[in-house]
């Protein structure tokens, strides 16, 4: 169940993760939870690979290039 990018957070965009003080790429928006919290999908760079998480959107942080 993915939803249309915002314009807080388009897709493909640059975003610092605050509380991990990491850069990634916005990967997403995915309702998640038994109350459809809305979440924001975010790839970053894990090993040699790279992680998927979700976090909430006042955990990250628009990165202006």
């Amino acid at each position: 169940m993915s939803d249309a990018p915002t314009q807080t957070f388009p897709d493909g965009a640059k975003v610092k993760i605050k509380p991990l003080n990491l850069v990634g790429k916005i990967a997403g928006f995915a309702h998640v939870g038994c109350n459809g919290q809305m979440r924001v999908l975010v790839d970053r760079p894990h090993g040699q690979g790279v992680l998927r998480q979700h976090f909430d959107e006042d955990d990250l942080e628009l990165v202006r290039e």
